[in-house]
């Protein structure tokens, strides 16, 4: 070990470039799969999981027995999400000794009669396609979100606001009973019936009590539940002039193609099908033209390009030392040292160089992190209103406007975590990897080389 690192004080220049290109390309590659990550993140923040669906905006033409049918129906779609805003009122489950039901506490607002409910509910196929979701607003503290199951299996559950939870003593397995507005009181299978609790959401954003208009504008009193528990089962037929009832058209509706359909099929299906007046609109989050993913790419092309030439530069130097060297391993296998100890002492120069690199890295890439905390965190904490660019014919959301975001601090801990610990193991993992590359040139090299010839002497 002492000769180790005798040898690499001797020859400054070389241990310096390598210690430096070997820097430079875990650095990078750290950084790249960093940006990356963050991008990814923001845009599922962004856009969640609909990016690639297709909104069918058919001016409640859809009922949600409708919508079921033609996805089942037509070969060309895959799946369905659909989602209906109501506002109503949350009551106890137990009546009082007078056989009334006790309406459950809300949070203020600075108007206090209430025409159509004093709670929001956002009634979904499943939770994952609400922007307060996958935006990062609504953090769930406990139980779950509401799934595609409970949509499929009309599940009567509901999933409320910690505040909510807190003024009425709510906990998961609790029960409340649902009563929506006026123009909700058609629908029999839901009046009067009993919800189970089954989550509870934290808000990441400021309480906007003190300036919402009414009590359902609250952001703390909304609550989610399964659309399909909104269905009417008198409606046998998707099309509005069999039944019109505006409570089981959901007001927007998303469908995914299968790979390789040709979204002009879609509007083809939808009009054989005798639907008319409709617009069809692409989710574009991921699209190529994003400046997110454009930026995010970038940076991975740079950093695989850094470590593309890194590497060849990483054998080019191994080469040249080995041949600069040539006349010293010659002498040391004349003295009778085997060959595989002079490679185990040149492997070893070529360790230690790589550790020192590598924790070096580690280290600068986790003092950047640190560094540029409130950026990353205003990044993983954005609640966005997607932009929209509407025309006669589509609806695009524009990934390359990013309003102001609502920054909550994250400790460096979770940043490590998440971020520095996995690509400081896919950076410790490519210096091992190139090591492996340098040690098995360094053992061909050795192995190959003459010592009488290069000593001056006869084969």
């Amino acid at each position: 070990m002492k000769h180790i690192f005798i040898n690499l004080y001797r020859r400054p220049k070389n241990t310096l470039l390598i210690f430096g290109i070997v820097l430079i390309v875990l650095f990078m590659e750290m950084f790249g799969g960093f940006i990356g990550n963050i991008c990814d993140e923001m845009l599922e923040k962004a856009y969640g999981p609909l990016t690639g669906y297709y909104q069918v905006d058919t001016a409640d033409v859809f009922t949600y027995d409708g919508i079921k049918y033609v996805t089942e129906s037509v070969d060309n779609i895959e799946e369905f999400h659909s989602i209906c805003i109501k506002t109503g009122w949350l009551y106890n489950s137990i009546p009082d000794d007078d056989g009334h039901y006790s309406e459950l506490s809300y949070s203020d607002s600075t108007i206090t009669r209430v025409e159509k409910g004093a709670f929001a509910f956002e009634c979904v196929t499943s939770c994952d396609i609400a922007e307060e979701v996958y935006s990062g607003k609504y953090v769930l503290t406990k139980g779950r979100w509401i799934t595609r199951e409970d949509d499929d299996m009309k599940a009567l559950a509901i999933v409320v606001s910690d505040v909510t939870a807190e003024k009425n003593g709510l906990d998961i397995g609790s029960t409340v009973r649902f009563k929506s507005d006026k123009s909700f009181e058609v629908i029999p299978i839901v009046y009067g019936y009993d919800l189970n609790v089954v989550g509870i959401y934290h808000c990441n954003e400021p309480d906007n009590s003190a300036y919402a208009t009414v009590p359902s504008a609250v952001n703390t009193n909304l609550a989610f539940i399964p659309l399909s528990i909104l269905e009417n089962e008198t409606v046998g037929k998707f099309y509005r002039s069999t039944l019109r009832n505006e409570d089981v058209f959901p007001q927007r509706t998303y469908l995914k193609l299968k790979p390789g359909t040709d979204p002009d099929e879609l509007t083809d299906t939808l009009l054989a099908l005798g639907i008319r007046d409709f617009a069809i609109s692409e989710f574009s989050g991921a699209a190529e033209g994003s400046p997110i993913v454009t930026t995010a790419n970038i940076v991975r092309y740079c950093a695989i390009a850094v470590l593309a030439a890194g590497a060849l530069m990483l054998i080019v130097i191994t080469v040249l030392t080995m041949h600069s060297r040539k006349r010293e391993i010659s002498i040391l296998c004349a003295l009778g040292k085997r060959r595989s100890s002079v490679t185990l002492q040149l492997v070893g120069e070529f360790a230690v160089i790589f550790v020192f690199s590598v924790a070096f890295a580690i280290g600068l890439f986790s003092a950047l992190i640190s560094v540029i905390e409130p950026v990353v965190t205003s990044y993983l904490n954005v609640s966005q209103e997607t932009a929209k660019i509407v025309n006669t014919s589509t609806i695009t959301y524009n990934p390359g406007v990013i309003p102001e975001s609502v920054a909550v601090s994250t400790p460096f801990s979770e940043l490590f975590v998440k971020y520095v610990k996995p690509n400081s193991i896919l950076a410790a993992a490519t210096g091992a990897v190139e090591l492996f590359v340098i040690s098995l040139l360094t053992w061909i090299y050795i192995k190959n080389t003459e010592v009488l010839t290069t000593l001056g002497g006869k084969v």
